[in-house]
Protein backbone atom coordinates (compact mmCIF):
# COMPACT_ATOMS: atom_id res chain seq x y z
CA UNK A 1 0.00 0.00 0.00
CA UNK A 2 1.45 3.59 -0.96
CA UNK A 3 1.28 6.65 1.91
CA UNK A 4 -1.46 8.62 0.18
CA UNK A 5 -3.85 5.79 -0.64
CA UNK A 6 -3.14 4.81 2.95
CA UNK A 7 -3.94 8.47 3.93
CA UNK A 8 -7.50 8.69 2.60
CA UNK A 9 -8.52 5.81 4.04
CA UNK A 10 -7.53 6.15 7.00
CA UNK A 11 -8.87 9.88 6.97
CA UNK A 12 -12.16 8.30 5.55
CA UNK A 13 -12.18 5.88 8.95
CA UNK A 14 -11.36 8.67 11.11
CA UNK A 15 -13.90 11.07 9.87
CA UNK A 16 -17.07 8.01 9.52
CA UNK A 17 -16.14 6.81 12.90
CA UNK A 18 -16.23 10.14 14.69
CA UNK A 19 -19.86 10.77 12.88
CA UNK A 20 -21.37 7.59 13.57
CA UNK A 21 -20.18 8.43 17.24
CA UNK A 22 -21.51 11.84 17.39
CA UNK A 23 -24.89 10.32 15.80
CA UNK A 24 -24.81 7.84 18.25
CA UNK A 25 -24.30 10.50 21.26
CA UNK A 26 -27.58 12.23 19.84
CA UNK A 27 -29.32 8.99 20.32
CA UNK A 28 -29.48 8.57 15.92
CA UNK A 29 -29.20 5.03 16.02
CA UNK A 30 -30.12 4.31 12.52
CA UNK A 31 -27.98 7.02 11.02
CA UNK A 32 -24.97 5.66 12.78
CA UNK A 33 -25.71 2.05 11.68
CA UNK A 34 -25.23 3.51 8.14
CA UNK A 35 -22.17 5.17 9.00
CA UNK A 36 -21.09 2.07 10.67
CA UNK A 37 -21.37 -0.02 7.51
CA UNK A 38 -20.26 2.24 5.54
CA UNK A 39 -16.58 2.38 7.38
CA UNK A 40 -17.03 -1.42 7.16
CA UNK A 41 -18.05 -1.80 3.15
CA UNK A 42 -14.48 -0.20 3.07
CA UNK A 43 -12.52 -1.98 5.93
CA UNK A 44 -14.42 -5.24 6.78
CA UNK A 45 -11.86 -6.30 9.36
CA UNK A 46 -12.44 -2.84 11.27
CA UNK A 47 -13.83 -4.43 14.42
CA UNK A 48 -13.89 -1.21 16.38
CA UNK A 49 -16.75 -0.47 13.74
CA UNK A 50 -18.30 -3.80 14.28
CA UNK A 51 -18.62 -3.28 17.73
CA UNK A 52 -20.19 0.17 17.66
CA UNK A 53 -22.35 -1.09 14.93
CA UNK A 54 -23.64 -3.99 17.09
CA UNK A 55 -24.28 -0.88 20.20
CA UNK A 56 -26.29 0.63 17.25
CA UNK A 57 -28.40 -2.14 16.66
CA UNK A 58 -29.06 -2.92 20.13
CA UNK A 59 -30.30 0.54 20.88
CA UNK A 60 -32.58 -0.45 17.51
CA UNK A 61 -34.01 -3.50 19.35
CA UNK A 62 -32.11 -5.89 16.62
CA UNK A 63 -30.30 -8.08 19.06
CA UNK A 64 -29.73 -10.98 17.07
CA UNK A 65 -28.07 -8.85 14.35
CA UNK A 66 -26.24 -7.07 17.13
CA UNK A 67 -24.76 -10.11 18.65
CA UNK A 68 -23.68 -11.62 15.17
CA UNK A 69 -21.26 -8.34 15.36
CA UNK A 70 -20.35 -8.59 18.91
CA UNK A 71 -18.94 -12.37 17.86
CA UNK A 72 -17.59 -10.94 14.73
CA UNK A 73 -15.63 -8.30 16.26
CA UNK A 74 -13.88 -10.32 18.88
CA UNK A 75 -13.56 -12.94 16.06
CA UNK A 76 -11.51 -10.00 14.29
CA UNK A 77 -9.40 -8.86 17.02
CA UNK A 78 -8.52 -12.28 18.18
CA UNK A 79 -7.67 -13.08 14.67
CA UNK A 80 -5.94 -9.93 14.20
CA UNK A 81 -3.61 -11.12 17.54
CA UNK A 82 -3.17 -14.17 16.23
CA UNK A 83 -1.67 -12.85 13.06
CA UNK A 84 0.86 -10.70 15.12
CA UNK A 85 1.89 -13.30 17.38
CA UNK A 86 2.50 -15.78 13.85
CA UNK A 87 3.99 -12.44 12.32
CA UNK A 88 6.57 -11.90 15.19
CA UNK A 89 7.68 -15.27 15.31
CA UNK A 90 8.43 -15.45 11.91
CA UNK A 91 10.38 -12.91 12.13
CA UNK A 92 12.29 -14.05 15.24
CA UNK A 93 13.27 -16.88 12.88
CA UNK A 94 14.40 -15.19 10.04
CA UNK A 95 11.41 -16.47 7.48
CA UNK A 96 11.55 -13.22 5.42
CA UNK A 97 9.38 -13.94 3.17
CA UNK A 98 6.99 -15.53 5.06
CA UNK A 99 7.08 -12.69 7.48
CA UNK A 100 6.39 -9.89 4.71
CA UNK A 101 3.60 -12.47 3.32
CA UNK A 102 1.90 -12.44 7.06
CA UNK A 103 2.37 -8.96 7.67
CA UNK A 104 0.82 -7.83 4.29
CA UNK A 105 -2.35 -9.96 5.51
CA UNK A 106 -2.63 -8.07 8.46
CA UNK A 107 -2.29 -4.61 6.85
CA UNK A 108 -4.66 -5.63 4.33
CA UNK A 109 -7.46 -5.89 6.81
CA UNK A 110 -6.18 -3.80 9.24
CA UNK A 111 -4.25 -0.87 7.26
CA UNK A 112 -3.65 1.13 10.59
CA UNK A 113 -1.62 -1.17 12.20
CA UNK A 114 1.72 0.74 12.82
CA UNK A 115 3.59 -2.58 14.16
CA UNK A 116 2.70 -4.40 11.26
CA UNK A 117 3.90 -1.87 8.78
CA UNK A 118 7.47 -1.64 10.66
CA UNK A 119 7.38 -5.29 10.54
CA UNK A 120 6.67 -5.16 6.63
CA UNK A 121 9.23 -3.15 6.25
CA UNK A 122 12.05 -4.62 8.21
CA UNK A 123 10.84 -8.13 6.21
CA UNK A 124 11.73 -6.07 3.06
CA UNK A 125 14.74 -4.39 4.17
CA UNK A 126 16.16 -8.22 5.15
CA UNK A 127 14.67 -9.20 1.57
CA UNK A 128 17.01 -6.94 -0.29
CA UNK A 129 13.56 -4.75 -1.30
CA UNK A 130 14.64 -1.35 -0.37
CA UNK A 131 11.92 0.29 -2.44
CA UNK A 132 8.93 -1.88 -0.49
CA UNK A 133 10.71 -1.71 3.12
CA UNK A 134 10.82 2.34 2.04
CA UNK A 135 7.49 2.36 1.10
CA UNK A 136 6.01 0.45 4.43
CA UNK A 137 7.98 3.28 6.49
CA UNK A 138 6.29 5.73 4.97
CA UNK A 139 2.46 4.16 5.57
CA UNK A 140 4.09 3.61 8.90
CA UNK A 141 4.31 7.56 8.71
CA UNK A 142 1.41 8.57 7.94
CA UNK A 143 -0.40 6.66 11.18
CA UNK A 144 2.70 8.10 13.77
CA UNK A 145 4.24 11.08 11.90
CA UNK A 146 7.06 10.93 14.87
CA UNK A 147 7.38 7.20 15.06
CA UNK A 148 11.38 6.79 15.76
CA UNK A 149 11.50 3.53 14.09
CA UNK A 150 10.48 3.95 10.90
CA UNK A 151 12.77 7.39 10.54
CA UNK A 152 15.67 5.76 11.73
CA UNK A 153 14.69 2.60 8.75
CA UNK A 154 13.90 5.28 6.46
CA UNK A 155 17.43 6.63 7.00
CA UNK A 156 19.52 3.51 6.90
CA UNK A 157 17.86 3.20 3.76
CA UNK A 158 18.86 6.48 2.15
CA UNK A 159 22.61 5.30 3.18
CA UNK A 160 21.84 1.84 2.01
CA UNK A 161 24.28 0.77 -0.99
CA UNK A 162 21.17 1.08 -3.78
CA UNK A 163 19.67 3.95 -1.79
CA UNK A 164 15.59 4.13 -2.31
CA UNK A 165 15.96 0.79 -4.92
CA UNK A 166 16.30 -2.61 -4.56
CA UNK A 167 19.35 -4.05 -3.07
CA UNK A 168 20.24 -7.66 -3.29
CA UNK A 169 19.55 -9.32 -0.01
CA UNK A 170 23.32 -9.71 0.65
CA UNK A 171 23.23 -6.01 1.21
CA UNK A 172 20.36 -6.14 3.64
CA UNK A 173 20.86 -4.52 6.81
CA UNK A 174 20.83 -6.70 9.87
CA UNK A 175 18.70 -7.35 12.44
CA UNK A 176 20.69 -5.31 14.62
CA UNK A 177 19.27 -1.85 12.92
CA UNK A 178 15.87 -2.50 13.73
CA UNK A 179 15.48 -1.04 16.81
CA UNK A 180 18.04 1.52 18.52
CA UNK A 181 17.16 4.64 20.24
CA UNK A 182 19.50 6.15 22.77
CA UNK A 183 18.00 6.15 26.23
CA UNK A 184 14.99 3.91 24.82
CA UNK A 185 16.44 0.94 23.18
CA UNK A 186 14.48 -2.67 24.50
CA UNK A 187 15.19 -6.35 23.44
CA UNK A 188 11.95 -7.42 22.20
CA UNK A 189 10.78 -10.85 20.21
CA UNK A 190 10.49 -9.68 16.39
Amino acid sequence: MKARKLANLLEFRKNRSKEAQKLAQYGLWEESEIANREIMERLPGDYVAHSQLADSLMRLERQDEASNHYRLATSLERTKTERNRKAVELATGSFWADAAATNKLIIEDYPWDIEAFNRLGKAFMELGKNKDATDAFECTLVISPNSVIAKKNLSRLEKAPNGRGDASPKTSLGTSTYIEERGKTGVTKL
